[in-house]
């Protein structure tokens, strides 16, 4: 009986041992974020654990361990060349499992000191070796800066810049021992870009692809030439220039493809910007840019109309307000972030009014007709179960003006008058037709006013006949 017991025990044992080292062979995996290519080696002790894995510049990178480093508790390093990392991973007490690399930030940190740009924006690169390590948002009052990641912080690497505007002329290089602050003396381009801008007087701002890239100030008697920034000056960018009242200028120029070169402005005249109106019955549509009026249009009911605003309304982002008379129409447009020759011509979609003048007629059968001082503004088909609402145009809706009806073309009795406001509900309570005038007969003796003629004749013999009968009975008698 003992030996059986002894040998189910032993058979025991070995399915445990079995079983731990299968666990054990398992082993654990970490999971290293994406960043600039570069070898990465996990290590326990100092000593190297495992395969070197490449980090990935688009996705996560897993490096896998033998059971030989996942004793429980043994903390994993990482370097990646001769530079550390600083941040570690600990083997959970399981001895397996999958552990997530935080960053690739080495332990001696190499960071570079970009300088402030008077226009405050765009952007600035580290490159190694041909792969950008960092970038950082320029600032147009203080310094900014780039740490670089422990697969571009090897010592004495040489550190390049990169912006939207191409290379710079400066680089700096990681200390041979690792580790430092670096400083970027200037923004300079090795192929800059510059613009020449004729003799005139006041302060330009400029912009490339809608981003501020900074001031220049006329000269009255000659060019003026400005640097574009090479945080600004971005392959095939738009060039834009406001004045001081915000007027864009109607020169777009474009930066070339490969960067660099120079662009000429040849005049500061401002951009033209156009509004298109709809077709709907006479009446002159007032365009307004906050309290600046900007032009006027004469409105057709047989075509477009096209209105050329005033040069003070150029404003790129400007609202532009309609009205017709004393009345706001519902519609507006914004004038676009860059006016150009297509993007500044605008469609105004309606004229409809915020408040529209409506006109509620009984039911009925037929075509109605609305004419507003003799003009044709809305024809409607009436209801024969219920009302119907309509809406005078807003360039019909004229205070004071008489609103006449027709239905079929015979005209209504009842009238209506556009109240001073323009707007609001009129009823009206009847679309009662006059009699019409009796038939003609054909004989131009009994028509129209011939008639009453021949009647007042016929009368008038009647009593001469009976006056001259009396007078002849009395002789007799």
């Amino acid at each position: 009986m003992k030996r059986p017991l002894a040998l189910l025990a032993g058979a025991l044992c070995a399915a445990l041992i079995i079983s731990v080292g299968s666990a054990q062979t398992t082993g654990v995996t970490v999971v290293v974020p994406a960043g600039p290519p570069g070898p990465i080696q996990a290590t326990v002790a100092g000593v190297a654990c495992g395969t070197a894995g490449t980090v990935s510049a688009t996705a996560t990178t897993t490096l896998t361990l033998p059971a030989t480093c996942a004793t429980p508790g043994a903390v994993i390093g990482f370097t990646s060349g001769t530079v550390t990392l600083a941040g570690t991973v600990t083997v959970p007490a399981s001895g397996t499992g999958t552990l997530v690399l935080v960053n690739l930030n080495p332990t001696n940190a190499v960071t570079i000191t970009i300088p402030a740009v008077p226009s405050g924006s765009g952007t600035v690169s580290a490159v190694v070796n041909g792969q950008v390590c960092g970038t950082a948002t320029i600032s147009a009052t203080t310094t900014t800066t780039i740490s670089l990641p422990a697969t571009c912080a090897t010592p004495n690497a040489v550190v390049s810049f990169t912006t939207p505007g191409g290379g710079l002329v400066g680089t700096v290089t990681v200390p041979a021992t690792g580790g430092g602050t670096l400083t970027l003396p200037a923004i300079t381009a090795t192929s800059p870009t510059t613009i020449t801008l004729p003799a005139g007087t006041g302060t330009l701002t400029v912009r490339v692809n809608g981003q501020a890239c900074g001031t220049v100030t006329l000269a009255a008697g000659s060019t003026t030439t400005f640097t574009v920034p090479a945080t600004c000056a971005a392959a095939s960018g738009t060039v834009t220039f406001t004045n001081a009242a915000g007027q864009q200028l109607a020169a777009i120029p474009t930066i070339a493809a490969a960067g660099g070169g120079t662009l000429t402005v040849a005049n500061l005249d401002p951009a033209v910007v156009r509004v298109v109106l709809p077709t709907a019955p006479a009446g002159t549509v007032t365009i307004m840019s906050g309290t600046t009026v900007c032009g006027t249009g004469t409105v057709s009911s047989t075509g477009l109309t096209t209105v050329t605003l005033l040069p003070a309304c150029s404003i790129p982002g400007a609202p532009l307000t309609f009205s017709v008379g004393n009345l706001a129409l519902a519609s507006t447009l914004t004038v676009p972030a860059t006016i150009t020759t297509t993007s500044g011509t605008l469609a105004l979609a309606s004229l409809a009014a915020t408040n529209p003048l409506i006109v509620t007629v009984p039911a009925g059968t037929g075509l109605l007709t609305i004419t507003v001082g003799n003009i044709p503004c809305a024809s409607v088909t009436l209801s024969s179960t219920g009302t119907t609402n309509v809406t005078i145009p807003v360039t019909c809706a004229i205070a004071g003006q008489t609103i006449a009806f027709s239905v079929d073309g015979r005209p209504a009795l009842a009238t209506l008058t556009v109240p001073a406001s323009g707007s609001g509900t009129l009823v009206l309570a009847s679309l009662a037709q006059a009699v019409p005038a009796p038939a003609k007969t054909g004989n131009a003796g009994l028509d129209d006013g011939a008639t009453s003629t021949w009647i007042f004749v016929g009368l008038l013999a009647a009593v001469v006949t009976a006056v001259g009968g009396s007078r002849m009975l009395g002789r007799r008698d």
